[in-house]
């Protein structure tokens, strides 16, 4: 194993540093911008807080784990101080391994590697990353290090390629953070219909559950459910009749999408879509 420096030790890389740190893999520093978070990290990873650049200049395997728009200023920070042939890997989701150009200049290797998991707190996300695929990209040698960490958490490995990071990070925000908004505006409609919300929460969790197993096991268009997928556009009228602003918004885009899937003969497909194309 390389020794690891992580710069940047918030919910991403401390949940990476304490879990490398456990699989046996030596990580010899983490960094954060402010003293405070560096404290915290090194007390959760058992691992040396010193500056950015000085974590940088040891480590062979160098993981930046900063906002997405922090990632170059990072870049240029660490790059007078990396090793030669340090592979610097970044943690971002859309951005290539070309945003740590800087340190290439300095004759090191650059990369991204992306989790892709949701991590809430270091500690929760440290407990997940079993199981996580990560996508990696980057310069020639950098894929056999990266394979070996990822295998060392218990993760799987998978190769994304540098022109598709944006479309692959815009598929993963499709599927978690943008249907967490979603299910925000259906407990929203339940509370207007009467229903408290820890009973909403209680009564759609099962739904939800059941529907995203069955588009895993079945594909999308198999497990589509609900009335588009039925034809049944005179239940589509009345729930546009009863909403309003965001959520009709939302219904409509999202049903137009829906239709897209639906296997419905032409005069059902054209009424739906003549509903589904009406404005708030």
């Amino acid at each position: 194993p390389w020794p690891v420096a992580v710069v940047g030790a918030g919910r991403v890389g401390s949940a990476l540093a304490r879990a490398l740190a456990r699989a046996g893999w030596p990580v010899v520093a983490v960094a954060c911008r402010t003293a405070a978070s560096a404290r915290r990290a090194s007390r959760f990873t058992g691992a040396p807080a010193m500056r950015a650049a000085d974590a940088a200049a040891l480590g062979r395997l160098v993981l930046v784990a900063v906002p997405d728009d922090l990632v170059g200023v990072v870049a240029r920070e660490i790059a007078p101080w990396v090793q030669r042939g340090a592979v610097v890997a970044h943690t971002s989701g859309v951005l290539s391994s070309d945003a740590l150009a800087p340190v290439r200049r300095r004759g090191a290797r650059a990369a991204s590697l992306h989790p892709l998991m949701t991590m809430p707190s270091p500690a929760a996300g440290a407990e997940a990353l079993p199981g996580t695929h990560f996508f990696h990209e980057g310069d020639r040698g950098t894929a056999p290090v990266l394979r070996a960490m990822v295998k060392a958490l218990g993760g799987m490995p998978v190769a994304v390629s540098r022109r598709g990071k944006a479309l692959y990070h815009a598929g993963a925000v499709l599927a978690c953070n943008d249907l967490v908004a979603l299910l925000d505006a259906a407990f929203g409609l339940f509370g207007r219909a009467g229903v408290p919300a820890p009973r909403a929460r209680a009564a759609l969790a099962p739904l939800v559950r059941r529907t995203v197993e069955n588009v895993l096991a079945l594909g999308p268009a198999r497990a589509l459910p609900g009335p588009v997928a039925r034809g049944d556009a005179g239940t589509v009228a009345r729930h546009l009749a009863a909403l309003r602003g965001r959520p009709r918004e939302l219904y409509l885009a999202l049903g137009r999408a829906t239709l897209d899937l639906a296997r419905l003969p032409r005069p059902r497909r054209a009424a739906l879509a003549r509903l589904l194309e009406s404005r708030p």
